[in-house]
């Protein structure tokens, strides 16, 4: 049982972290905007700190093989991660790169996506703990059990003392 409590106050405490990381990739956002680099890589800011960009895959590669692909996309992106590893944002982001090529339609093109990195933080954490938080507010309101458990704590000190 106290495993379970320790494991998840560490865990607060990384939560924290992240929090903080998240605050630093926004402030970071807003400076690179700025920059010229930012035009050239085609960058854009999306919501919650989410930083994006688009890749057309022009016909010589579309019309190669899907390996090809992944390959120019690479190429494409490693000025972009480069500039990113400047603003020493390579630890706090995560790359996602959705492949939007549909022949039938014709879509050629990746959506790539640097979001900010969330490994303790999660909904579920969030829920859990907001519940706990919300069953012991009630408690309290409704039975008082804080001044309860101390006046208890108070007669067995008192008890143990003499």
């Amino acid at each position: 049982m106290y495993e379970f409590f320790i494991g998840d106050l560490f865990r607060v405490f990384s939560i924290f972290k992240e929090i903080n990381n998240y605050i630093y990739v926004g402030k970071q956002l807003r400076k690179m905007k700025k920059k010229a680099e930012w035009k050239k890589l085609k960058l854009h800011k999306a919501y919650f700190n989410v930083m994006y960009t688009v890749i057309n895959l022009p016909p010589e590669v579309y019309e190669s093989e899907e390996q090809y692909w992944q390959v120019y996309v690479i190429e494409i992106l490693k000025p972009t991660n480069d500039w990113l590893a400047s603003w020493n944002l390579q630890d706090v982001v995560s790359l996602r790169v959705k492949n939007k090529v549909d022949k039938d339609k014709g879509y050629y093109f990746y959506l790539v996506k640097y979001v900010p990195m969330f490994t303790d933080l999660s909904i579920g954490w969030m829920i859990k703990w907001g519940l706990i938080s919300c069953i012991t507010w009630w408690a309290q309101v409704k039975w008082d059990i804080f001044a309860k458990f101390g006046t208890l704590l108070h007669h067995l000190v008192l008890f143990l003392h003499t």
